[in-house]
């Protein structure tokens, strides 16, 4: 430990110099604990972003499954059966006109993709707009190709399908996709938009969650720097908050993330999902998760600031219970600066404020009662 990183006493005396040099090294050992942790978090980025995309994956995955059905039903058409009640010959003469047929469908589409494809060049569309048409066509791709596979064999179960002339199964052996080319049943995944952009927020999301995990390196490194400045008593009231400090953060951030986001993602994706084409960038959903999760990590710091301030005497406990009816009014309108537009969500970040608000004025007045009890036990 470089020698400006000692436990300074109260009564010692040290030059402003003396304090920059111990600022100084503080801040290279936070640097270096929050390098390592980003680069930590970064060597694991792919499964942390998997993490992160399982609340968008289950909002989004009963739309999917829905729309996956109605993409690879055949149409209703009575040649195939027909054919295959009537007999062999019947049969294969149905099967292979409407092989014929669909070979006819699936050249014309294949022109009007083309065709479509040079107009959007020509309308200058954006990266968005061509992604959508892209995911229409292939859509109608895939419609086309899946009765063949479906449809009943003429020649038993063992035959080869009609028309499909044993090219079929390389094209329509593969999984089946839903609409925006995620697998069908399954959820969609953050979109992104440039060619660095993946790397951009994989940084993004690594560094964030970096500073989350050496945030006890942080908090210690700064109780160092300023416990010097605290009496005795003070510091008797400074190191159970700084270190419970953390520990409230994290379980805030851990409600943020497995209560909030959630359910905040689920109705913000399924409302009117019917009328839009929804497409989440990852940029934005990813700062969405981390705002709601620091912001519910801070409103669990509240019993710390309400204990705080009774202890430097600035409130009572008396004073914390008359003021229930301004608390919950604060409570709301904090909820309503959040993060969140919609007002499940702030009711989410509402409920805990008032009920913490609760708790803080509960253990003030036992901090209270205990503090009166040794005043009296000291006369």
């Amino acid at each position: 430990m470089p020698p400006r990183l000692r436990p300074i006493e109260h009564d010692a005396r040290l030059t402003i110099v003396d304090h920059l040099d111990e600022l100084r090294w503080r801040l290279i050992v936070c640097l270096v604990g929050v390098a390592v942790a980003t680069g930590a978090c970064f060597w694991q980025s792919e499964r942390l972003l998997d993490l992160l995309n399982g609340p968008l994956e289950r909002a989004s995955a009963p739309a999917a499954a829905a729309a996956a059905p109605a993409q690879q039903a055949p149409p209703a058409s009575g040649g195939g059966g027909a054919g295959a009640g009537t007999g062999g010959t019947a049969g294969a003469g149905a099967g292979g006109a409407a092989g014929t047929d669909r070979a006819a469908e699936r050249e014309a589409l294949r022109q009007l993709s083309g065709a479509l494809e040079q107009l959007a060049d020509a309308a200058g569309l954006d990266p968005r707009q061509h992604a959508a048409i892209a995911r229409r066509l292939a859509a109608a791709r895939r419609s086309l190709d899946a009765p063949a596979a479906a449809a009943p064999r003429p020649g038993g179960a063992d035959a080869p399908a009609a028309g499909g002339g044993g090219a079929a199964p390389g094209a329509e052996g593969q999984a089946p996709t839903a609409a925006g080319g995620e697998p069908a049943g399954g959820g969609r995944h953050p979109v992104t938009l440039g060619i660095a952009e993946p790397f951009g927020v994989s940084f993004m999301v690594s560094l964030h969650l970096g500073l989350v995990i050496s945030l006890p390196l942080l908090l210690y490194h700064l109780y160092a720097f300023v416990v010097p400045a605290f009496s005795r008593a003070e510091r008797r009231i400074a190191l159970p908050l700084m270190t419970l400090a953390p520990l409230l953060f994290a379980a805030g951030g851990a409600f943020g993330f497995l209560v909030v986001v959630p359910a905040a993602v689920g109705f913000l994706q399924q409302f009117n999902a019917a009328s839009f084409d929804i497409l989440v960038q990852a940029r934005d959903y990813y700062a969405f998760v981390a705002l709601v999760t620091a912001v519910m990590g801070l409103v669990f710091e509240l019993p710390l600031l309400v204990v705080g301030i009774n202890r430097a005497g600035l409130v009572t406990a008396r004073g914390l219970r008359g003021a229930w009816r301004w608390a919950i009014v604060i409570a709301a309108v904090l909820a309503a600066l959040g993060p969140g537009t919609d007002p499940l969500t702030m009711l989410l970040m509402m409920v805990p404020l008032v009920l913490l608000y609760g708790i803080s004025v509960a253990i003030v007045t036992v901090l209270e009662r205990r503090d009166r009890r040794t005043a009296r036990a000291g006369r």
